[in-house]
């Protein structure tokens, strides 16, 4: 109908790809689908297919234990839709904060890779000493690197360097930070994980995000609010 409408050749070719029963839209390219259906003619029930693009439930970075909370949260907001309760959600979030404490720090600590450790970090041995807009992550590293050289356990783990991918969390340690190889968590020198600030992090903070698209208020991150405001 358009190229008729303007006198020229059909170029166009169209595709149904995807419909779903509803929709969480943030920003371009980050959405989360409660799929209907999908090419090439599969049909789904309501909840059975989360189809998510740019958010943190398919991102690699994203810690395995919150990805699997991140996908059972937004099946539940699919579920719960505009008649979301606050007090069901907070009671959920700390449900699984609870399960969160006695994971793996493995599990969630977020991943990322280390470019350019020796552009950022100027000292790691003596003392930590950064150059100006440091990465996390490479700050993480540094961190490590720099207690791994004080340890006595400096012939058991590696040093972290660039082109490495790490683990890192939010600890209650003075530099706040702390990086490691996965699979290889130094026990012997590694700070105290700062639960309540990761849970905060990489759980509470994606959950807003989701709930914020639907014109919620977002829930606190220490998971104390005032019904009042709400």
């Amino acid at each position: 109908e358009y190229a008729k409408k303007f006198n020229t050749m059909d170029l166009q070719t169209l595709d149904l790809e995807k419909i779903s029963y509803s929709a969480l839209l943030m920003a371009k390219k980050k959405y989360v689908l409660d799929l209907a259906w999908k090419d090439p003619g599969v049909n789904y029930k309501p909840q059975e297919k989360i189809a998510s693009t740019g958010v943190e439930i398919v991102q690699s970075s994203t810690p395995k234990f919150a990805r699997k909370v991140l996908k059972e949260l937004t099946k539940y907001i699919f579920e719960r839709g505009k008649g979301l309760n606050y007090s069901d959600a907070v009671k959920r979030l700390k449900e699984y904060k609870q399960q969160f404490v006695l994971q793996n720090p493995d599990d969630i600590a977020k991943s990322m890779s280390i470019g350019e450790y020796e552009k950022y970090v100027l000292e790691d041995k003596k003392q930590i000493t950064l150059a100006e807009k440091c990465p996390i992550n490479v700050r993480a590293a540094a961190v490590y690197n720099h207690k791994l050289q004080k340890s006595k356990s400096r012939g058991k783990y590696n040093l972290i360097k660039t082109g490495d991918k790490i683990k890192f969390y939010y600890s209650k340690s003075e530099e706040q930070i702390f990086g490691f190889l996965p699979g290889n968590y130094p026990h012997e020198f590694a700070p105290q994980v700062d639960y309540d600030l990761q849970f905060e992090k990489v759980i509470v903070e994606p959950f807003n995000r989701f709930i914020e698209a639907l014109g919620y208020s977002p829930v606190p991150g220490n998971l104390i609010y005032a019904k009042s405001l709400f």
